[in-house]
């Protein structure tokens, strides 16, 4: 059983991928969550600004794809159609995946339990508004399949 294995709406899936970069510009943005975030990482915006290559979002984007990726795998094997499956999928997801690694690691580092809120929370509102999205957008557009 793979995921690619299946066919899939890839123009919702590429959505998915557009939808994470520009949440995480809202959500990490200064006037929203980002000027908590580097006080919590102890970085200055120069800090910040130096380290945000091509190299960082290349690996984001990648990243996004392979969320959005698996996200839709999980909904089509749970056969989920409706928006409410969807979000529900994305809630387990994070919950499951997203929550507890970052918990683990966040614990042995040390690090400020307020950078975990925002940083999982960025990651509960992708994986739930994208599930959701996902789970009905084949409803509403047939599949384009490229791969299988």
């Amino acid at each position: 059983m793979s995921p690619f294995d299946y066919d899939y709406n890839w123009i919702a899936i590429l959505a998915m991928v557009v939808l994470s970069m520009a949440l995480g510009f809202v959500w990490y943005a200064k006037g929203v969550f980002g000027n908590r975030w580097m006080k919590l990482n102890n970085m200055t915006p120069d800090q910040f600004n130096k380290g945000a290559g091509a190299v960082v979002w290349i690996g984001m984007i990648v990243g996004s794809f392979l969320q959005a990726l698996l996200a839709a795998w999980v909904i089509q094997l749970a056969g989920a159609d409706t928006l409410m499956d969807g979000i529900m999928i994305g809630f387990w997801l994070w919950l499951g995946f997203v929550l507890t690694t970052y918990f683990g690691s966040y614990m042995f580092a040390r690090r400020p339990m307020g950078l975990l809120v925002l940083d999982t929370g960025y990651n509960l509102v992708f994986f739930v508004i994208a599930a959701g999205i996902l789970a009905v957008w084949k409803l509403l557009l047939p599949p384009v399949v490229l791969l299988r």
